[in-house]
């Protein structure tokens, strides 16, 4: 799924490039688990598991990651899996 840029939002695939390094390796992290979904390597709930992982709140607090890329990627991961 790609995310265009729509009212703020930023497509996951312009994350992996962001500047903040957390947030970009994070980003290619949602791709990797997209790819594996794509090719019935994992199920949509073990999907959508894998993804809310990456955006818990107890690792958001830990992390130094600029707070608006930080946004767009927690609402990119949310919008993938709402659709799930």
């Amino acid at each position: 799924m790609n995310l265009t840029e729509q009212g703020g939002t930023k497509s996951i695939e312009e994350l992996t490039s962001c500047k903040d390094e957390v947030v970009s390796k994070k980003a290619r992290m949602v791709l990797e688990i997209q790819d594996l979904y794509r090719t019935d390597s994992i199920s949509a709930d073990e999907m959508k598991e894998l993804l809310e992982d990456i955006v818990r709140l107890d690792e958001m607090e830990k992390m130094r990651a600029n707070t608006e890329m930080m946004s767009y990627l927690i609402t990119s991961v949310y919008a993938i899996t709402s659709i799930l």
